[in-house]
């Protein structure tokens, strides 16, 4: 009980002194400002969003009659979750349905159908890891982490590569759900997917949580993570970094990053969709007004490989 105490105070303090947001407000350098420098690095980013959390299953299903059932239900959840270090809201893990579309993703990569867009089947055999080199990523929240090993298990099974565990992907938001239960360095429980993956789920030996922080601060602020992930994404060996994250993440990502003259493009105003795939160019180069490191994201580069908008 005083672990779910602590815990609730975080969740207030955040709800009322987080500066998560404060990245919508901040204007940020034309991306392409960099566009026509002679040096430019480029490597190739697929964002994976998660399946639908038991928080999304709770609120993002409209206000109709049956909103304050789902509310009830997942209240007393909650309270039968008191004992334990487990929760339905805070680091809101997969819902059932949030499984189901993991596996159907899972079967997406690992046989795309006949009719699947060359592109689209290209980049899916990449990150099923038939194509050059790439690594697997995740934010730091449960039902991130859950998507990304379920959906490229069948890669995890193949390769024995690891899931790394990264604080700089943590959704943008003072939700509750946007919360992380994991400690710097650690792993969250993701036991309950143990059915799911069988006997060869090992959590101590699929994860790296060098990466992760730990539970964001009241003062860190999406645009910081932000800039943290893209510096990493060049820091990193590997040519393609296959992220597992989240929606408004990603669509600020989009925003922060996309040329200033494409401003209708659908990934700025538009999420994807759950366990949605998107892949594109980022590059990285010197401003030549001001001598800082830029990040630009080439619009024509950017593919939907699974999913859509929405």
């Amino acid at each position: 009980m005083l672990l779910k105490l602590k815990l609730s105070m975080t969740v207030y303090k955040h709800m009322l002194l987080s500066s998560d947001n404060k990245c919508k407000k901040k204007k940020q350098p034309d991306s392409d400002l960099i566009k026509d420098n002679a040096r430019l690095d480029v490597k190739n980013v697929v964002f994976i969003r998660h399946g639908e959390s038991d928080w999304n299953d709770m609120f993002n299903r409209g206000y109709g009659p049956m909103f304050p059932v789902r509310v009830i239900f997942g209240l007393l959840r909650e309270i039968f979750l008191l004992p334990t270090e487990d929760s339905t809201f805070v680091d809101s893990p997969l819902s059932s349905l949030g499984v189901q579309q993991a596996n159907s993703l899972l079967g997406f990569l690992e046989k795309p159908p006949a009719d699947t867009d060359p592109a689209a089947a290209e980049m899916a055999a990449c990150i099923r890891g038939e194509r050059g080199s790439s690594i697997l990523v995740s934010s730091n929240l449960r039902r991130a982490i859950a998507t990304g090993t379920v959906a490229l298990w069948g890669r995890l099974q193949r390769t024995k590569e690891s899931l790394h565990i990264l604080s700089s992907l943590q959704e943008i938001s003072r939700n509750p759900d946007t919360i992380a239960l994991s400690k710097a360095n650690g792993i969250p429980d993701l036991n309950r997917h143990r059915k799911d993956l069988g006997d060869n789920f090992d959590p101590e030996s699929l994860y790296d949580a060098s990466h992760n922080q730990g539970n964001k601060t009241t003062k860190s602020t999406g645009l910081l993570r932000m800039q943290a992930f893209a510096k990493w994404v060049f820091e990193t060996p590997e040519d393609v970094v296959i992220a597992t994250g989240h929606s408004l993440y990603f669509r600020n990502f989009f925003n922060t990053y996309l040329p200033q003259n494409v401003p209708d493009h659908p990934a700025r105003k538009k999420k994807l969709t759950n366990c949605g795939v998107a892949s594109f160019q980022l590059a990285k180069g010197i401003c030549p007004q001001t001598g800082t490191t830029l990040f630009r994201i080439e619009p024509s580069s950017v593919l939907i490989v699974r999913g859509g908008y929405c």
